[in-house]
């Protein structure tokens, strides 16, 4: 199952390192780097309000707990955003493509 992980990061530089990682080590097929955005949330009683980067893993359900792992390995935050979404469909050439990167 194809699905998609977004995370979000302080700086573009972090959202990148950990993007190329992903790919790197086959975890998945595409890292994709967007901001800066806005976020406002709740944090230790306070609301925050910080520039971020948000970074979109496309990969496979199966190696959602090793990206998972990895971006906590690399990531700056104390608590940071793991999120993944499964795909209700995708392009099958896409996916083929997809499954001969991450599965090698």
């Amino acid at each position: 199952m194809l699905i998609k992980i977004v995370t979000t990061t302080s700086t573009r530089e972090e959202a990148e390192k950990i993007g190329r990682a992903i790919i790197e080590k086959r975890l998945g097929a595409c890292s994709q780097v967007s901001g800066p955005i806005k976020s406002i949330y709740p944090w230790k009683g306070n609301i925050e309000s910080d520039e971020e980067w948000a970074l979109t893993i496309k990969t496979l359900q199966e190696r959602y707990e090793d990206c998972e792992a990895l971006i906590r390995s690399l990531h700056s935050y104390e608590v940071p955003q793991i999120i993944a979404f499964k795909a209700e469909a995708a392009y099958k050439p896409y996916y083929d493509w997809l499954i001969s990167w991450v599965k090698g």
